[in-house]
């Protein structure tokens, strides 16, 4: 009866350790030791034990060990020596063969002396009356801690790795859809404790981007992305493992990229021309851009079709001068096809209305009529003013070129001369004035 609860109790043992050794998850502290481990232990195999018990040791450094006159020892007492030159590769197993028996079932140990006798490992007290194939090894492969947690009670790995914990990353994107120019967030958390770092892979249709980003001692990340060509990638974060862990790779997020919208317009100085008047076109892209290719439609008045090229200043602005031939109506639109990171636009069109210009014939008479009305009116003043002749008198006689009031004959015995050009002057009888051939001018007596 002790017997069957001693057995029950040793079974509980073990698999209450099993459970917590496969719930454990190493320290950030925890690293690969730097010496040669016992990595495993057959105490109990199946059927007879003599001479068919093991223990496997593991090379975690890099650089290879001669195990020429190291020992290999039990708290039962015996003791193994390794007298040839056995050789342990960089990161390699050896398995030791033990005489005899030489393990006992319940609560031995083992410590591993090199050739000076220098004790480089030692296991926990282990107990193993299974009489099967499992095995007493560490888990994670390599580890050392120091403590009973370090190991598992487990199907035999004899010769090779008794495996590492499956690691897993989070990763999410924030947001997943933006326009050019925006940035995209990611984040994510490997649940391995420890400083490390991640990849995040971008990919697109015609591009693969790499990014090394560091995790905190939590395994938490973050990386802010400013895509620079708009269209669609996925993201996918991967971590290579370590000696405790093996790889993991998340799931894939999908990233839309968003052509940015934008915005031509286009103004004339004036709307109404005449022939051969220009007529500057002013416009502008929003959001601002440089060297942008415009190009200008002009649809003359017979329905031709014009084009022309012209690009951005630095300020996104554009001119463009019209020089129409013909009168009617012109219009004109400016228009830019986009980018791989842009939409283009069309402006509105706008219209031009041209009036033909006067003619030669016209604009003749109405210079004439412009001259001739003033001179005229002068005239009449003149003649009203200073003719004073009544306007009872003959039309000769009122047209006559008469000179002002205030100039006289000059009197000369019986005749007079001109005050203008002092040469003699004849007397008309009829009309009692003195006129000047020369000057032709009448003076009044």
């Amino acid at each position: 009866m002790h017997s069957l609860r001693a057995f029950a109790l040793i079974i509980f043992i073990i698999v209450a350790l099993g459970y917590l050794t496969t719930r454990f998850i190493p320290p950030a502290y925890a690293q690969l030791a730097t010496h040669l481990l016992i990595n495993e232990a057959e105490m109990d195999p199946p059927g007879t034990d003599l001479g068919r018990q093991w223990v496997e040791l593991y090379n975690p450094t890099n650089t290879t060990v001669n195990l020429s006159g190291w020992r290999l020892q039990s708290a039962g007492g015996s003791s193994t020596l390794l007298r040839s030159a056995s050789l342990v590769d960089a990161g390699g197993y050896f398995v030791i063969t033990l005489p005899g028996i030489s393990l006992l079932r319940r609560g031995d140990t083992l410590t591993l002396t090199n050739s000076e006798g220098t004790v480089l490992d030692s296991t926990p007290r282990l107990t193993d009356t299974s009489d099967d194939n499992r095995t007493w090894q560490r888990f994670p492969n390599g580890i050392d801690t120091g403590s009973i947690i370090d190991w598992r009670f487990s199907p035999p790995t004899k010769g090779g790795s008794n495996g590492k914990f499956a690691s897993q990353i989070m990763l999410t994107a924030s947001p997943t859809s933006v326009t050019y120019g925006q940035s995209i967030t990611f984040a994510g958390e490997l649940n391995a404790t420890t400083s490390t770092s991640i990849t995040l892979t971008i990919r697109s249709s015609t591009s693969t981007a790499n990014v090394t980003i560091p995790t905190s001692q939590s395994g938490a990340f973050t990386y802010s992305w400013e895509p620079n060509l708009a269209g669609s990638y996925s993201a996918a974060a991967f971590w290579k493992g370590d000696g405790f862990h093996y790889p993991a790779s998340s799931a894939s997020r999908a990233i839309l990229v968003e052509k940015v919208v934008t915005q031509l317009n286009l103004r004339p100085s004036s709307l109404n021309l005449t022939d051969f008047t220009p007529t500057v076109f002013t416009g502008a892209i929003s959001p601002t851009m440089a060297g942008i290719p415009v190009v200008i439609k002009i649809k003359h008045p017979n329905g031709t079709l014009q084009t022309q090229a012209v690009s951005t200043f630095d300020n996104g602005t554009f001119t463009f001068v019209l020089l129409p031939m013909t009168d009617g109506t012109w219009m004109v639109t400016a228009s830019w096809q986009g980018d791989a990171n842009h939409y283009g636009d069309d402006s509105a069109s706008s219209t031009v209305v041209v009036t033909p210009a006067p003619r030669l014939s016209s604009l003749f008479l109405l210079v004439l009529e412009l001259i001739t009305i003033p001179v005229t009116l002068a005239v009449g003043f003149a003649v009203y003013k200073y003719g004073r002749v009544p306007l009872r008198l003959p039309l000769g006689q009122i047209l006559k070129r008469r000179a002002p009031p205030h100039l006289r004959p000059l009197r000369v015995l019986n005749g007079a001369i001109c005050p203008l050009c002092f040469r003699p002057m004849m007397y008309e009888p009829k009309g009692a004035d003195w006129h000047c051939e020369h000057c032709g001018v009448y003076y009044e007596t």
